[in-house]
């Protein structure tokens, strides 16, 4: 059983997919199924159960779980204690992270990081707050950065910075009065993220428990597709920071203020402090905390001209 198959192996199960995998390892989807296959061969059992598009763990996957997790960390520790002797920083960092960070902040500290470390691999897991939190539990992964807070055993979270939530608009629209009064947000159209998310929930119960109910004139399931919307004069809608600080500061959008309202909300670091950091991975903690203490979400984007 070697190692670069357990590997595969955990990509999948913990991505209940293949073609996720593929991208995460930066493999051919047709790879990941050799390595998997190979892997059952050997053992002559199935290790997962593919229904169409839908992957799942057999019983004998679910067996085999805790002792891939338990060797792939080991395997990583004898390489991170050789290298430690060596002195170098340099194999692979495996993070993990919630869409907002993993898009809008992390893909520039990652540059910066990788600039300076060139021999370092970066493995970036994105999903939601709850599979970061239990994939860093588990040793799968090195550090995360989310925006929700889930309690896993052995796990800390330490906020790492704050991020501000804004109502933006396009430049085109009027509006009668400027600031913006609550009284005033039930009478816009309001673009919503999809039921569920964190920043639509922050949003919505926050202005709730002050008296205003927004009905969503659209959902939207992409920050991204949101941004288009609002660009284009379809609505307003609540978005964090680091996703419109580009948009905001080429004036393709703009943000508006609301009297008395201040949606903020942290960004955490999760680690499991039990288990000792690689030097790949203590350098990056040491750059993030390093840029966090004076960053505010959207400070390290590129403004598009």
């Amino acid at each position: 059983m070697r190692g670069e198959q357990l590997r595969v192996f955990l990509a999948v199960a913990r991505l209940r997919s293949f073609s996720r995998a593929a991208e995460t390892l930066y493999l051919t989807q047709s790879a990941v199924s050799q390595q998997i296959g190979r892997l059952e061969s050997e053992y002559g059992v199935r290790l997962f159960a593919r229904d169409g598009r839908k992957v799942e763990l057999t019983d004998a996957g679910a067996a085999l779980l805790p002792y891939a997790e338990q060797i792939v960390r080991l395997l990583d520790e004898a390489s991170s204690t050789l290298e430690e002797i060596r002195g170098a920083v340099r194999g692979r960092l495996r993070l993990g992270a919630s869409p907002t960070p993993a898009t809008y902040l992390l893909p520039a500290l990652l540059g910066a990081f990788v600039e300076e470390h060139p021999d370092v691999e970066v493995e970036l897991s994105v999903d939601v707050s709850a599979r970061v939190a239990r994939d860093v539990a588990s040793g799968v992964l090195a550090l995360g950065v989310v925006e929700g807070l889930t309690r896993e055993p052995a796990v800390a979270a330490r906020v790492l910075m704050e991020d501000e939530l804004l109502l933006i608009a396009s430049p085109r629209a009027t509006f009668a009065d400027e600031p913006l009064t609550l009284d005033a947000l039930p009478g816009l159209r309001y673009i919503a993220r999809e039921p569920g998310s964190l920043t639509r929930l922050l949003v919505e119960e926050t202005l709730r428990a002050r008296g205003v109910t927004l009905r969503p004139a659209m959902e939207l399931g992409h920050i991204e597709v949101i941004k288009r919307a609002v660009a284009a004069g379809l609505g307003v809608a609540f978005l964090p920071r680091c996703a419109v600080a580009a948009e905001i500061a080429s004036g393709r959008l703009r943000a508006l203020r609301v009297e008395g309202l201040d949606l903020r909300r942290p960004l955490y670091l999760l680690q499991r402090e039990d288990l000792r950091l690689s030097p790949v991975a203590a350098a990056f903690l040491a750059a993030l905390q390093r840029h966090a203490a004076a960053l505010r979400c959207g400070d390290l984007l590129p403004t598009e001209t």
